[in-house]
């Protein structure tokens, strides 16, 4: 401090310094690259991964980063697998350098499916971390040579709640030549969900929306294709509409449980389990009081509030979107003698309108649509 020529009480306005935006939409790409580090590396854009870690990678990482950014995409991590060692290993090796990085709550292995019926130990491998730590989502791949019916059989073999299947792979313009290459999607997926986070709220289903960089399908499918190869809903496609071009079609997990149907839902909890991670760890050691009970209160009440007026929960009220409970009933003595804080939340998350149902009465030569009144007419 310096320039006050005389004694006095001056006043300073100092901006404070902005907390960090807690992200969502950044995912770690597991796989083999021609260089680089192997520890877990954050990557911002495209040019900065292609000097770290090569761009002519005889495998699908390079080209999965490069459709994660096309679609949007802003920070993803990288961490390198040793292709010198059985894959099991490295990846259960990679797995455990990512338990730190606190950003990462998406998940891609694009090479998993090259290695044909062990890719799928592989991606339960991926899955089976996803579900013990609730704080991360799966984006799977199908093998090269499938179909919709064997991409259910794919989903058969799996078990878990967070992870998405897609399908099919797409052609892309090559990163060695002026040709193209064929490559599993879960990079553009990562980017394309990514984008919905940004644009809309990770509360929102990443589905029906344009996929960047794809310049072809490896299967283009109908309704019936897809109805009938997958009765179950399971598959999340990649289809080209008329007058609409390519877009992602489903957001639909893996899991059998219809509470937990729908991507943005699941995503939705392990988000908010992620932000409590975080919020709540200041509290630790902290008196256990009511004081300390209100303050838990007021701080989940002020990001669920906040989560409801963005449309992240339904209800039209915020006592129809969320419950906080957090008080001497869900903290009774022999609770607080054990050094323990209970609070129980409620949370109403948003589904998506997958079946938009349009009633169209025909009569007397005109049409009106279901809901409305017909038009009068003049006599």
């Amino acid at each position: 401090m310096g320039g006050y020529s005389i004694p006095g009480v001056y006043r300073e306005e100092i901006e404070a310094p902005r907390r960090p935006a807690f992200r969502t939409g950044v995912p770690a790409f597991i796989g083999y690259t021609s260089s680089g580090p192997s520890d877990p590396t954050p990557i911002f854009a495209w040019p900065q991964f292609a000097s770290t870690f090569g761009s002519n990678s005889a495998g699908h990482t390079a080209a999965a980063v490069r459709g994660f950014f096309q679609n949007g995409g802003e920070l993803c991590f990288i961490l390198r697998l040793d292709d010198r060692r059985q894959s099991r290993d490295a990846l259960s090796d990679a797995l455990d350098k990512l338990e730190t990085v606190a950003e990462v709550d998406l998940l891609c292995m694009p090479e998993a499916m090259r290695s044909g019926e062990a890719g799928i130990d592989l991606q339960q491998q991926l899955i089976q971390w996803c579900d013990r730590g609730k704080e991360r989502f799966a984006i799977l791949d199908p093998p090269l040579q499938s179909s919709v019916e064997s991409v259910v059989s794919q989903w058969r073999a799996l078990d878990g709640k967070n992870a998405a299947l897609y399908y099919p792979w797409i052609d892309v313009a090559s990163l060695v030549d002026d040709g193209t290459q064929t490559v599993p999607p879960c990079g553009h997926i990562a980017g394309l969900i990514a984008r919905t986070d940004h644009q809309r709220g990770f509360f929102s289903a990443p589905a029906n929306s344009p996929l960047e960089g794809v310049l072809d399908l490896r299967d283009v499918l109908t309704d019936e294709r897809q109805s009938e190869g997958d009765p179950f809903g399971v598959v999340n496609c990649l289809r080209i509409f008329p007058g609409r071009g390519l877009r992602l079609w489903g957001a639909r997990t893996i899991s059998g449980e219809p509470d937990w149907r729908y991507i943005n839902v699941r995503r939705l909890f392990l988000t908010f389990n992620r932000w409590l991670s975080a919020a709540m760890s200041t509290l630790v050691y902290e008196p256990n009081t009511p004081a300390l009970w209100a303050r838990v209160r007021r701080t989940i009440t002020a990001y669920l509030d906040d989560l409801h007026r963005r449309g992240g929960l339904a209800g039209s009220t915020a006592q129809q979107a969320y419950f906080v409970r957090c008080d001497a009933s869900t903290t009774p003595p022999s609770l607080r003698e054990n050094g323990q804080m209970v609070a129980e939340i409620g949370i109403a998350p948003v589904v998506p309108a997958e079946f938009i149902v349009v009633t169209l009465v025909f009569g007397a030569g005109e049409f009106f649509i279901g809901g409305e009144h017909p038009p009068e007419r003049e006599t």
